[in-house]
C-alpha cells in the first residue's frame, strides 16, 4: 500500500471571538510552519525494592499530560482584525479558542493563551511575527 501522506499547504489557523455561538475567523497572512510542540505526558516512576529485583528494570506510569503549544508565523499587518485580536489576547492574557483546519477537513480544536508575539522588521523580508500559544486542556481531533 502506498503512502497516505498529505500536503500541508492551505492549512488554516482560526481564532474564536468568544461569542455564543462562537465564530472562528482565519488568522490572516499565515506563513511558514504550523506546529504543535511539547505534547507530552510526564513519567511517574513506581519502581519498588520488590519489583526492581526481577530484571532490575524500572516500572513507570504516564502522569499528567502537558498539551504543549501551538506555534505559527504570520506576515504581520498591524491593522488586520485577526492580528489585532491576537495582540489584544496577548496583552490582556485572555484565553482563546483556536482551530487548525487542514485542506482535507482534518480539524484540531484547542484553547490557550498567547504567550509571545515577537514582531520582526527584517531588512530583506516582510514584517513578521511568531505567535506562541500555550495550550490549556487537551486538543480535540476530528
Amino acid at each position: 500500500m502506498g503512502s497516505q501522506a498529505k500536503f500541508g499547504y492551505g492549512t488554516l489557523v482560526k481564532i474564536g471571538d468568544g461569542g455564543s455561538p462562537e465564530t472562528f475567523t482565519a488568522i490572516a497572512e499565515l506563513r511558514g510552519d504550523i506546529s504543535f510542540s511539547g505534547m507530552e505526558s510526564e513519567e511517574i516512576e513506581i519502581t519498588t525494592h520488590n519489583n526492581a529485583v526481577n530484571g532490575r528494570a524500572k516500572e513507570k506510569l504516564p502522569g499528567l499530560i502537558d498539551p504543549g503549544s501551538l506555534e505559527i508565523e504570520i506576515n504581520y499587518i498591524a491593522s488586520d482584525a485577526t492580528h489585532v485580536a491576537a495582540r489584544n489576547a496577548w496583552a490582556n492574557q485572555t484565553k482563546k479558542n483556536f482551530q487548525v483546519l487542514s485542506p482535507y477537513g482534518d480539524l484540531i480544536s484547542c484553547a490557550g493563551y498567547i504567550m509571545s508575539l515577537p514582531i520582526t522588521f527584517p531588512v530583506g523580508d516582510s514584517i513578521n511575527a511568531k505567535i506562541k500559544i500555550m495550550l490549556t486542556g487537551l486538543p480535540t481531533f476530528a
